[in-house]
Formats: C-alpha cells, structure tokens, sequence
C-alpha cells in the first residue's frame, strides 16, 4: 500500500513523546492495515511503531531529531470497528474528542456505536454531504476541514440540536443557498467557512448574519454591529426578505438528478436532487447502472448510497471497496 508523509514534527532536547494509544500497539488495534511507523533521521535508527511507545517516555534526551508519521492513502469506510478504535480524549477545553482525522472516509455513517461526545475531529477525509448523524444532543462542535463537502442536510439540526461550532476549512460549499442546511441550528455561534467557494460570493458575511442571526465569529472574526445592520438592510429579516434575498434563496448548487435518465423508471412524479456531486465519468456510470438495473432493489440501493452522500462503488474509478 502506498504510503505519504502526513505528519511531522519536531521533537527537541527532554520533550515528551506521546503513544496515541494508552496501550502498546500489539495489544490494541490499529484503525489503519499498516502501522504508522516513526523515522528517526538524527540516529538514522530503524523505524519503529509510535504506538508502542509508552506515555510520557523521552524519545531522546541528549538531541533532537525529526519524527515523520506516515499514513496510508487508500480510503476507508467509517466502520464500528474504526470508531471504537479510534482515540477519545478531553481536548483542551476538557470536551470529549473523538479523533477520526486523515482517514479518507467518505461519508458519514454508523456513528451510533460511538456514544456521546462534545466534539468529533473529521479533518482531512473525504466527506461530501454533511449528514446522516444520529440524535446526538451533547455534540457541540464538528470539525471538517480539508473535507469535500458540497451539501448539508436539511435536517442535520433535528440530529444536533446543539451545534454551536462548525468548522467547514478548505470544503466545496459553492453557493449562498447551499448553506441554508444550518438555518435550524439556532445555536450556532462559530462557523468557519474559508477556503470555500462561497467564501468569495458577494455579500457572503452580510448572508451567513442575516441566515443565522447567532453567530458570533465568522470565520475566526468576531462580528460586528454594523455588519447586522448592514445585512438587515440588504436582505431584510428572515419574515419579509428583501428582492435580493430572495433571489439568493433560489440559487443553488446543481446536484445529480436520476430521474431524468430512468426513463420512466421512477415511481414519483417530484424530481429528487442527490446531495453528492459526481465527476462527468462518475455521473455516466451512474446512468448506465441505471439503465441496466435489473430489479427496483438494485435502483433503490444506487439512491440509498447517492442520497447518503456516497458515490456508488461501481461507478469510482478505482476498485471498489468492499461492504
């Protein structure tokens, strides 16, 4: 499997070198096939499993040297087994963390065996829709940078009631509207939306104020008073919007839509939108397994799996993962 440095870091004279686990590694799973190994280039040493390091055991004390972390690339599903694997710790601000960070996985799912958590890290995965959570009222913060997420989930309020700090870093967000998924957190005070596409929409502060009216820091900046008398007076208030605001609201990201190649399969006279965006190669295979399905089950697990914001696996390009 090929590998990539993901991580490095400095280690100088009498620092602590921390194991990710409490455990040594040959008594604890791994969330990923190969081990991440550490490389130390100042003794030119042979590599050697982070994780068997024990907590609090000087990794050199008389010099420094560089440690490199190194992670496979392939994807992985978010399975029960990578989740009770996965590290929970209180961060500093003494939250319950769950660590899922730089695992590639594509969507969000099975997150019931994890329990209750203040905060969940998804940094640097391959997360396209942002949904499909369970009840989950302690959760407070989600962290998603460096994701590829394009949609939420109307409804993701009703299973985090309680969101109050959403960090969308480096994602595909694209349209103003594409955001109106969060309008039912009413507790959401931080969100942090740089790097995306939507960043850069004219307008953007004066929208996300005038959308959800608690936020406090936008994108790591404390908001304003007269940012929200300048929002008002562009869009209005969320009973009587303005011309402007309502045009905003009808302009959204275009999303996949099958109902269009299956020639009448489709039972339902509403066209539905898929909440996950395909490459031109991804949305051709999807319509040839479309058009090939054999039975009404294979169409409805393609629909199950586009709506889950997944890309069926018959339609990646590479091999497909199995279940």
């Amino acid at each position: 499997m090929d590998l990539v440095v993901n991580q490095a870091f400095e280690v100088e004279n009498r620092k602590w070198g921390y194991c990710r686990y409490h455990q040594p590694c040959d008594s604890r799973p791994h969330p990923i096939s190969t081990p991440s190994t550490v490389v130390d280039t100042h003794n030119t040493t042979s590599p050697i499993c982070i994780h068997s390091l024990p907590l609090r055991t000087p990794l050199d004390v008389n010099s420094s040297f560089t440690a490199v972390i190194q992670y496979p690339t392939a994807k992985m599903r978010l399975t029960a087994d990578l989740i009770q694997s996965s590290l929970s710790y209180l961060n500093p601000l003494k939250e319950r963390e769950l660590d899922l960070r730089g695992h590639k996985i594509p969507a969000v799912e099975n997150l019931g065996v994890a329990g209750p958590h203040d905060a969940i890290d998804f940094t640097d995965n391959d997360i396209q829709f942002l949904g499909n959570f369970p009840l989950s009222p302690r959760l407070r913060t989600l962290l998603l940078a460096r994701n590829r997420v394009s949609s939420i989930s109307p409804t993701l309020s009703n299973s985090l009631p309680n969101l109050t700090t959403l960090v969308l870093t480096g994602n595909n967000v694209a349209e103003l509207a594409d955001l109106d998924g969060l309008t039912g957190c009413a507790r959401l005070t931080s969100l942090v939306l740089m790097e995306n596409p939507v960043a850069r929409k004219e307008h953007y502060r004066e929208w996300v104020l005038f959308r959800f009216p608690n936020v406090r820091f936008l994108d790591y900046k404390k908001v304003k008073v007269a940012e929200r008398e300048r929002a008002q007076e562009l869009f209005g208030t969320s009973a009587e919007p303005s011309a402007l605001a309502s045009k905003i609201m009808g302009i959204k990201s275009r999303t996949f839509d099958t109902t269009s190649t299956t020639n009448g399969a489709s039972t339902s006279s509403t066209s539905k939108s898929y909440r996950v965006k395909l490459t031109e190669k991804e949305r051709k295979r999807v319509e040839e397994l479309i058009k090939n399905a054999k039975s009404l089950q294979e169409i409805i697990k393609l629909e199950k799996e586009l709506n889950e914001g997944r890309v069926p696996a018959a339609a990646q390009g590479d091999d497909p993962m199995e279940e």
